[in-house]
């Protein structure tokens, strides 16, 4: 076996980690309260149907593809946004609805 010097082992674990870490940017998703948010700010861009009915695809589409947010982070959003009363969310899952206090606020907007 060949004996490496102590130099030679720091040159190499240095090179080593340079090349091979990769930083990767953080989730701005990973807060749920900031999902919520992105949740109801699609909804409010998406065009309802009969009675105020937003189809869910409206949402969920737009979040996942276009925002690039898991599917685990439009659950907690959806959950936070349904439980903080911003969003109404029909028994089937199929249509989400905006509740009468974000449809006060939003006419303050």
């Amino acid at each position: 076996m060949h004996r490496i010097c102590a130099q030679e082992c720091l040159v190499y674990a240095a090179h080593f980690l340079e090349s091979s870490m990769k930083f990767i940017e953080p989730n701005r998703f990973n807060d749920r309260d900031a999902a919520a948010r992105k949740l109801v700010e699609i909804a409010n861009a998406a065009e309802p149907v009969q009675d105020g009915r937003i189809h869910i695809e409206k949402v969920n589409g737009p979040f996942l593809y276009k925002e690039g947010g898991s599917p685990a982070e439009y659950g907690a959003g959806m959950k936070l946004a349904i439980e903080s009363g911003w969003l109404w969310m029909y028994e089937s899952g199929t249509h989400v609805k905006f509740t009468r206090l974000t449809l006060s606020c939003r006419r303050r907007w």
